[in-house]
């Protein structure tokens, strides 16, 4: 501190002199202009000393500055050192207390001597009786033992003076030891003390230099507040200017976005897609129950058959009746269609109004995506192609509800709603009562757009949906079979059905489709190159295909209990019409025989009358039909 006083008033001194060098460097110039012809280099000189004389006295306001900031750190220690110094004294008191501890130990140490002394002149005393005794007996011996008690008797009192010597050896040791620790413990006591009174005074002398120069500082606090308020109007500026720069920021990471939405796919949960597919299966279902699993009248049981069987040759099978197996073959194949029309409608690659409409431009859409590939442009192209169909869609669908639109319009484009009502109802029509036609409908068209919402969702997505609308035994582990409310009927509790011989085909009635994701996932070829070295042609990255099943499909085997007893059913109600029809030809056959007996026209040949013309061409159908 003394030194850093010291500097102070040393750089103080050549300030005056600087001055006053500036002065007469003014004084110069100034005789310097009213003799133009006078060397200047001198001034010059002085010039170039006064500067860096000022550049000195900069220096050392900075050092002083350091110093300062240095002083204020050495008075924030203060609470420090007396937390120290309160650990010292502790520590002096926890020494006082080892010192009383020893001189205990030193006052047990001096009971125990004293305690061996007594004991030794007890046996002193003991030794003394024992040896009198000895000598009273060795008078009565030979005195030639006289000489052995003489010699017991020196060696006692040579044992009595090593004892002695021994205890006072071992007293003088403890003393001294004691002695020196003692003096060792008040030495640092007082090293310590001594210690700490300098360093606390010290610590007074340098507080009061550093308050001194705590007062200096306070001016240039002053100066340095007025620039700080110069700087934070400076930051004032900057932060506004950052504002403006993050809010350009932010609508560039919008724009950003945007473009992304609108050329990138999505990617949906397959818990999303799941419970959509899982929700549309079960609404089937429900619409089937619902509608299809009512009674029929007797003009219905006698048209039905030809009437079905022509718009869908499967229901060929199906008998039309009021029993339970009716009823849920009804229901199943009724299943088989709307899932068959939403299959062929909607689920269908690049599905729109327009595509659905014209299946040319949906095999080229697909031809092109094929060639496009799996890359990252296929992506774009499939998002950007989905978008422009689903405009086209709209645009034509606004087109035509529009009021202006006239009757001579252009090619109208057949929406997908209005193209899958058309075929289920070409196929269901005649087997719905016509009082729940619209509910139907309506429910129908629910159904319709929840399959059109989920597939838009599916074609946008970053995974390829697969709908396979074939069952098989092949695939087996990925469709269930449809459970209906049927019980077969046995004769005498036994395993085999009533009915003729069951035939065995392979095939399998779709209910709902088998839908599958597939997702591309990068991985990289194993290669034996060094560490952090580029992959090479064998370390490319390849695309693996993860398959995910999101619905199962649901199929009715043609070989299960209630198909079988369907084709009984239907068999044994073609055999009764046959049987039924082969009784009304012969009674006709018969009254025609007897009518020509009867007849004056005498026994000429001819054709066949109308009537037996039309009981024979029946009996030839049902005989054809028979044989499908």
């Amino acid at each position: 501190m003394v030194l850093f006083r010291h500097q102070t008033k040393t750089s103080n001194e050549p300030l005056v002199v600087k001055l006053y060098s500036l002065e007469t460097y003014s004084l110069r110039m100034r005789a310097c202009n009213s003799q133009p012809e006078t060397d200047l280099s001198p001034l010059a000189q002085e010039l170039r000393g006064a500067s860096e004389q000022l550049s000195n006295i900069q220096n050392a306001i900075g050092a002083i500055t350091a110093s300062c900031i240095q002083h204020a750190d050495d008075i924030t220690q203060i609470p420090e050192f007396r937390e120290k110094y309160e650990s010292l004294r502790k520590e002096v008191e926890n020494k006082d207390i080892i010192i009383a501890n020893l001189r205990t130990a030193l006052d047990v140490l001096d009971e125990r001597a004293a305690y061996k002394e007594k004991a030794a002149a007890d046996n002193i005393e003991a030794n003394l009786a024992e040896g009198r005794r000895l000598e009273q007996e060795k008078v009565e011996f030979e005195r030639q033992k006289k000489a052995a008690a003489e010699g017991l008797k020196e060696q006692e009192s040579k044992l009595k003076a090593e004892v002695t010597k021994t205890i006072s050896r071992r007293e003088e040791e403890q003393d001294k030891k004691f002695s020196a620790q003692r003096k060792a413990l008040e030495n640092d006591i007082e090293k310590r003390k001594k210690y700490q009174e300098e360093e606390l005074g010290n610590l007074k002398t340098k507080t009061e230099k550093d308050l001194e120069t705590i007062g200096k500082l306070k001016a240039q606090i002053d100066k340095l507040r007025f620039q700080s308020k110069k700087e934070v109007q400076k930051y004032e500026d900057e932060k506004r200017l950052k504002e403006v720069f993050k809010q350009d920021i932010e609508g560039l990471e919008g724009e950003l976005k945007d473009l992304q939405e609108e050329f990138s796919l999505s990617s949906e949960p397959l818990e999303y897609y799941q419970s959509e597919f899982l929700n549309i299966s079960r609404a089937i279902q429900n619409i089937s129950v619902r509608y299809l699993s009512r009674d029929l009248n007797k003009e219905e049981v006698a048209s039905l058959p030809s009437e079905i069987s022509v718009a869908d040759a499967t229901f060929s099978d199906v008998p039309f009746s009021n029993t339970e197996t009716s009823r849920q073959l009804r229901i199943a194949h009724s299943q088989r269609v709307i899932a068959d029309a939403v299959y062929g409608t909607v689920w269908q690659p690049f599905s729109s109004d327009i595509t659905t409409d014209d299946s040319k431009l949906s095999k080229l859409l697909q031809d092109v995506g094929a060639a496009v590939g799996t890359s990252r442009s296929a992506d774009v192209w499939r998002a950007v192609t989905m978008r422009a169909l689903k405009s086209i869609s709209n645009a034509h669908t606004q087109t035509q509800h529009s009021p202006s639109q006239t009757l001579s319009a252009a090619h109208a484009i057949q929406s997908r709603e209005d193209k899958l009502m058309e075929l289920v109802l070409s196929v269901l029509g005649p087997l719905l009562d016509p009082l729940d036609l619209l509910q139907f409908k309506a429910d129908l068209l629910q159904i319709t757009k929840q399959a059109i919402s989920v597939w838009t969702s599916a074609q946008a997505d970053e995974r390829t949906f697969t709908v396979n609308p074939k069952l098989s035994q092949g695939n087996k582990h990925d469709w269930k079979i449809a459970t209906l409310d049927y019980v077969p009927f046995y004769v005498d509790n036994s395993s085999q059905v009533v009915g003729p011989m069951r035939r065995n085909p392979s095939g399998v009635f779709t209910l709902f489709p088998i839908i599958t994701a597939t997702k591309r996932i990068q991985v990289q070829k194993a290669g034996l190159a060094p560490p952090g070295s580029w992959p090479g042609k064998d370390q490319q990255q390849v695309l693996n295909a993860e398959v995910t099943l999101i619905h199962d499909g649901l199929g009715l085997p043609q070989d299960s209990d209630i198909v079988q007893a369907g084709i009984s059913e239907r068999e044994e109600v073609i055999k009764m019409r046959l049987v039924h029809e082969e009784e009304w030809n012969q009674k006709i056959a018969e009254k025609v025989a007897h009518t020509r007996n009867n007849s004056t026209a005498g026994t000429m040949s001819g054709p066949p009358s109308p009537s037996a013309s039309w009981g024979m061409n029946k009996l030839s159908s049902q005989k054809s039909e028979t044989g499908k």
